[in-house]
């Protein structure tokens, strides 16, 4: 019987840079998901307009059964307008619901420029709504590296005030797989 498959399709927090990929969240996935098939696709610098650009080949020549869309912060780094980004997204959205594939919509994480943050709030709203309305689960990797206490990004999960560190991609790791158990991706 083979494997099903699930995709990571994102850019550079997906990838787990500035480490290898052995570091990265999804590698946490990879490591405790032997029953799935699980693929890094995460690129640095891309957005979505980028993912759309090479959906073909590295999401859908694996056919998978589920995937997990993160992105939307190098859009706001890049000053892309916000009806832009979304209608990309929409359409990476649009190609996986063709091929009948589970949807996970991965929130980016919170970074330190506010201007960028409130960019990326505004577009974490905007998610929020569109996940209820459509029933397509989310990761809130948002909340989980927040400081509690300031409600601002916690600078001891960040190298940069944008990527996290080793320990950060480690703790969105366990999130996703916590998750992912509760969504029944695991069984």
């Amino acid at each position: 019987m083979n494997k099903k498959t699930l995709v990571a399709l994102g850019d550079s927090i997906t990838s787990g840079w500035p480490y290898e990929q052995e570091f990265s969240w999804v590698n946490v996935l990879q490591q405790n998901l032997t029953n799935l098939c699980v693929l890094n696709k995460g690129v640095s610098g891309d957005t979505f307009k980028d993912m759309l650009n090479r959906f073909n080949k590295d999401v859908l020549i694996y056919k998978p059964e589920y995937c997990i869309v993160m992105g939307g912060a190098n859009e706001a780094y890049q000053h892309i307008p916000q009806p832009v980004l979304k209608e990309n997204f929409l359409e990476i959205i649009k190609k996986l619901k063709q091929i009948e594939c589970n949807i996970i919509i991965g929130m980016p994480t919170p970074v330190e420029d506010e201007p960028l943050e409130k960019y990326l709030q505004e577009i974490r709203e905007w998610y929020k709504d569109f996940s209820r309305q459509n029933h397509i689960p989310i990761l809130d990797f948002y909340s989980l590296m927040l400081n509690k206490d300031t409600n601002k990004i916690n600078g001891s999960l960040f190298i940069d005030g944008c990527h996290p560190n080793k320990i950060g991609y480690q703790l969105m790791g366990q999130y996703a797989l916590k998750i992912l158990g509760e969504l029944n991706v695991i069984n």
